[in-house]
């Protein structure tokens, strides 16, 4: 896909990366920009934004709980108008979506951590999962590490 077939936007995003790219040093100016540039231009699945997108076509992860797991509900927090604000409006697209639905039987329930954007007055979205992703059994397999992959790319 090239570049010019992006949205404006999502054009001077990328654009704006592969800047940040070159100031950082990973990258050098020119044929390693262009080459940059190319690889992030190659992929149509940039978004700005929550859409309505198709789901992804991979098989449901499934996921064993350890013998002793018990389910977690972590206590309601208070959270500023402003952050309160944020994550009314952000479920709120998530329910339009009809990515989630509200369950108010749960019994697993983990922190919303509205988490502001660097230099920037918006938030964006997190979760404190650690108390329900010590429930599941291991998993055998090692997540590959971007910044090894990186630095490997960066000598090439």
């Amino acid at each position: 896909m090239r570049e010019d077939t992006f949205d404006e936007d999502v054009a001077i995003v990328i654009n704006g990366m592969v800047v940040d790219c070159v100031e950082r040093g990973i990258v050098s100016p020119g044929a390693e920009e262009d080459r940059l540039r190319n690889i992030f231009t190659s992929f149509k699945g940039w978004r700005l934004a929550l859409g309505d997108d198709p789901p992804a076509r991979v098989p449901p992860l499934r996921i064993r709980l350890k013998p002793d797991a018990k389910p977690f509900k972590c206590k309601v927090r208070q959270y500023s108008p402003e952050k309160s604000e944020f994550l009314a409006k952000f479920n709120a697209e998530l329910v339009r979506l009809g990515w989630v639905i509200e369950n108010k039987e749960s019994r697993w329930a983990c922190a919303a951590l509205p988490v502001r954007k660097p230099n920037s007055n918006e938030f964006r979205q997190a979760n404190d999962y650690r108390p329900a992703n010590s429930m599941p059994e291991g998993i055998a397999g090692v997540m590959p590490s971007l910044q090894v992959r990186l630095e490997e790319c960066k000598g090439k």
